[in-house]
């Protein structure tokens, strides 16, 4: 994982089970490049931007199969395989 100056890098753990390890900004939002991991064993893998998945990113599933990699707009996949 590479580091964007003027983030906050840590790792945060919900009541739901699940976790996110990345960057965040000046007010706490998933911002910058991360990991987001579900209580299922899911997870996706990309950039964000003000808590919401934004450019880049792949997601797995529950059994670690990489089932949408593509470019993300405010939580939304618009673009599979923009690599």
């Amino acid at each position: 994982m590479s580091y964007t100056p003027n983030m906050t890098l840590k790792f945060e753990t919900y009541d739901n089970g699940d976790r996110y390890e990345g960057e965040f900004n000046n007010e706490g939002l998933r911002h910058g490049y991360g990991t987001y991991y579900w209580a299922d064993g899911s997870k996706f893998v990309g950039n964000w931007k003000n808590g919401k998945k934004q450019g880049n990113g792949e997601y797995y599933n529950e059994r670690g199969v990489l089932t949408q990699k593509g470019y993300w707009i405010e939580d939304r996949l618009i673009s599979n395989n923009h690599w």
